[in-house]
């Protein structure tokens, strides 16, 4: 059943017209490099959730779970099919947003009040089973005009990433892992102070990244925050109401022509990312086959592909030991 659903990439152009798509247009997703305060503090207001990427390990958590009856409200659905993860995750986040003034979309809007008196398990089929999520989820599916047979089985060695999600509800810091049995508590933060939620957060994104020493390079982190368009249009407004002067409009001014560069930015990638490329590089090889050029480059090419088929052996080595001294120890 897994087949149904494509695997995505973690990017924010991505992630956000995905959520767009969904209907909640007022969020967008930017990628963060660093988890300390002023990488925080950079960030539009207010952050609505973290989305995490990380190479995913057979693990014993101790952590006690939150049972659905102690906070009936929070929104927590367990994952029931792969590769679905990164919209269980979005949809995670998505659901428990309680801003007076977001808007989540109709579809979404929909789909938590039929599943409000579910379980986590039931909520989880819910999404593998809702064809418009998966409709929107697998648009973002690449264009192929090579079929194969069937995709590769897969072996021990393969890597498998997972997605989770941090939230602030009602005061409360929340891990939200589908492949765990419930939410996980993290913490607490003021709700007066709403935006110090994710520093409750950002030591469990820490010690995750820690599990892995110097083995694991590839992660992503992705924050779920306003709409900096629409947020920076506010402003914009706001202040040529008051009859602002030129020196506050002009800052914000350039701010919203790069946030509107950035999401154009972002739907020309995604448009690239759909396109099927295979016919063109067929021609292009054809034409460097009929000019004489395409078996000099490979000569040319075959040093530089055997150099760096030994460094890739010997990364894969280093990594095997490194991961057995682990176990090891």
């Amino acid at each position: 059943m897994s087949d149904s659903w494509c695997t995505i990439e973690s990017d924010p152009g991505v992630f956000t017209e995905l959520v767009h798509k969904f209907g909640a247009t007022g969020v967008e997703l930017q990628e963060m490099y660093s988890l300390d305060d002023a990488s925080f503090e950079q960030l539009p207001k207010p952050v609505y959730g973290l989305v995490f990427l990380f190479k995913w390990q057979q693990e014993e958590d101790t952590r006690e779970v939150v049972p659905p009856e102690s906070e009936p409200s929070l929104f927590f659905a367990k994952q029931v099919i792969g590769n679905a993860c990164a919209t269980q995750a979005l949809i995670n986040v998505l659901l428990n947003i309680e801003e007076p003034d977001f808007r989540l979309g109709e579809e979404l809007t929909n789909f938590r009040t039929f599943t409000a008196d579910f379980t986590p398990e039931l909520r989880g089929a819910s999404i593998s089973n809702s064809e418009p999520i998966r409709q929107v989820h697998n648009s973002f599916s690449r264009m192929e005009s090579m079929v194969f047979d069937g995709p590769r089985p897969a072996t021990a060695d393969d890597d498998v990433f997972h997605f989770i999600a941090y939230i602030p509800f009602r005061g409360k810091v929340y891990e939200l892992d589908g492949l765990k049995p419930g939410p996980i508590k993290l913490g607490e933060y003021d709700v007066q102070n709403a935006h110090e939620w994710v520093r409750v957060a950002a030591p469990a994104v820490e010690q995750r990244i820690a599990r892995y020493a110097n083995t694991e390079v590839r992660f992503n982190l992705l924050a779920m925050v306003r709409n900096s368009v629409e947020q920076l249009q506010e402003l914009i407004r706001e202040v040529e109401t008051a009859a602002g002067d030129e020196s506050v409009l002009e800052p914000l001014r350039r701010n919203l022509a790069d946030a509107q560069a950035r999401h154009a930015q972002w739907k020309e990638e995604n448009t690239r990312r759909r396109h099927d490329y295979v016919p063109l590089c067929v021609e292009v090889l054809k034409v460097l086959a009929e000019k004489g050029h395409l078996l000099k480059m490979l000569e040319t090419a075959k040093p530089q592909w055997k150099d760096k088929a030994q460094r890739l052996i010997e990364a894969q080595r280093v990594k095997k030991e490194a991961e057995k001294a682990k176990q090891a120890a």
